[in-house]
């Protein structure tokens, strides 16, 4: 009886194991980029904004335009970027994020289903805003706080 319980614990413990990795290997296929601590600390802003509107390409890889308007500031280190302006963010973006070799870009469809993100941004050459290095996460609501994560740089937001 021993052996037969060892072997179903193993089988589960195998099937467990399995699972794990299985999540562990398709969850970021359709989530925000990794983070890039440097690109979050050194970016000239840190804010949460309202999705109410996101344009993508006919084809992509291309050039998503995300707008919005901006509920909380939590850096502002240039120019008057203030809770309740009405900003457009374009930035590089891609829906095959499975299929593609653009893995590390924003995915449009997770920005367009969000109502809320937290977004780093910095001037733009030929736009005011552009997103810092695709750096952005979507969140359920505005916050006091950022719920950015830069506990591994050493620093808070």
């Amino acid at each position: 009886m021993y052996d037969f319980m060892s072997k179903h614990v193993r089988d589960l413990l195998i099937a467990l194991w399995s699972g794990v990795l299985t999540l562990l290997l398709v969850a970021p296929l359709n989530a925000a980029p990794e983070p890039n601590y440097r690109a979050r600390l050194v970016a000239a802003f840190h804010l949460q904004m309202t999705v109410t509107e996101l344009s993508v390409p006919e084809f992509t890889p291309g050039e998503c335009t995300l707008q919005g308007t901006v509920v909380r500031v939590f850096r502002a280190r240039v120019g008057d970027l203030e809770e309740g302006d009405e900003i457009s963010v374009p930035f590089p973006c891609d829906v095959n994020q499975g299929d593609s070799l653009y893995q590390d870009l924003p995915d449009p469809d997770e920005i367009a289903a969000a109502s809320f993100i937290e977004v780093f941004l910095d001037p733009g050459e030929f736009s005011e805003y552009v997103m810092s290095e695709g750096q952005y996460m979507v969140i359920k609501g505005p916050t006091q706080d950022p719920l950015c994560q830069t506990e591994k740089a050493g620093v808070s937001c």
